[in-house]
């Protein structure tokens, strides 16, 4: 069975502590805050 792969893009309305659980379950995870796209 081959693993499925997601890759995930966290707008600002998303809590960022999502990403580190998504990424520790193997997701491929970028943040808007990361990107540094934050509109404040």
């Amino acid at each position: 069975m081959s693993r499925l792969f997601i890759a995930l893009y966290l707008d600002e309305d998303v809590d960022i502590l999502i990403a580190p659980l998504l990424r520790a379950r193997g997701c491929s995870v970028a943040t808007t805050q990361e990107a540094g796209q934050l509109q404040i």
